[in-house]
């Protein structure tokens, strides 16, 4: 852990809102270099998520069941 979150770490829940705050900012940035986001593999399987939940959706509406294909 780097930054403003090892710092939190090394000095406790003492710490004031401008330190928060940057430390939240090191995390959400660190995060979203993680995952990629607004790659074109990012939104492509967010796409794809997103499909997914609308035809669940779809389905639910129809009350149908799930059935396990065998």
């Amino acid at each position: 852990m780097v930054g403003a979150a090892a710092a939190w770490q090394r000095k406790g829940v003492d710490m004031s809102q401008e330190e928060f705050k940057t430390m939240m900012d090191e995390l959400n940035d660190a995060e979203i270099e993680r995952l990629g986001v607004g790659s074109r593999e990012f939104q492509e399987r967010h796409q794809e998520i997103m499909d997914m939940i609308e035809d669940v959706q779809e389905y639910q509406k129809e009350g149908s069941v799930w059935r396990k294909v065998t």
